[in-house]
């Protein structure tokens, strides 16, 4: 089993990182960045968001309130 596994990620053209719970279906954090993000994804304890710039957000999960 993945941790942080009851949530998905999306990353979208308008800078925003928005995670989803999967039980209930709603939003559950809106992240936004500093550009068009392309890919994400979980590495332990922190999401990733990579940028059209070719850069790397990365955003701590206890510090968004998302723990695993």
């Amino acid at each position: 089993m993945l941790p942080f596994s009851g949530v998905r990620q999306t990353g979208q053209e308008d800078g925003v990182v928005r995670t989803f719970s999967i039980a209930s279906g709603q939003m559950a954090r809106e992240l936004r960045g500093d550009g068009p993000v392309f890919a994400v994804d979980l590495f332990g304890s922190v999401l990733l968001s990579g940028l059209e710039s070719y850069t790397v957000e990365v955003w701590s999960l206890a510090t968004i309130g998302l723990s695993t």
